[in-house]
């Protein structure tokens, strides 16, 4: 059985396997980043190390809605990044073969390499080799 972070983006719920994630940062300072593309707020450093940080909500179409105050650093063996997103929920356990295929085809939902389905809501596994791929640092 494998955990995931449950994060809010807009009204959709979608989740990380928390051994991508190196920490959860309460109310970090952002620093601004000069010509930093429209989807970066900023960096902040985490113990010596910088990272960017993306507006999650944003990149993948989710407009208008709260930023949670915490962000979410990802492992660094997966990318030096931090995330913005709507807000971060709590950590479920899933087993991966109660997976269902991603059917949707919109582009909001092209980041979700899976889902679950979990108190009746429908959960995006984030699929981060895809959504780093589509960054242009």
């Amino acid at each position: 059985m494998d955990h995931f972070l449950l994060l809010g983006l807009g009204e959709a719920t979608y989740a990380i396997e928390v051994g991508k994630i190196k920490e959860i940062v309460e109310s970090p300072t952002v620093h601004f980043v000069p010509r930093a593309p429209a989807c970066f707020v900023g960096a902040i450093n985490v113990h010596g190390t910088v990272f960017p940080v993306l507006d999650l909500p944003v990149h993948l179409g989710y407009t208008g809605s709260a930023r949670d105050h915490r962000i979410v650093v990802l492992a660094p063996e997966v990318c030096t990044l931090a995330l913005t997103v709507s807000r971060v929920g709590r950590i479920v356990p899933c087993d991966p073969e109660r997976f269902l295929p991603t059917l949707e085809q919109r582009a909001v939902d092209s980041f979700g390499r899976a889902q679950f389905e979990r108190a009746g809501e429908l959960v995006y596994v984030l699929d981060l080799p895809r959504l780093i791929s589509s960054l242009t640092f």
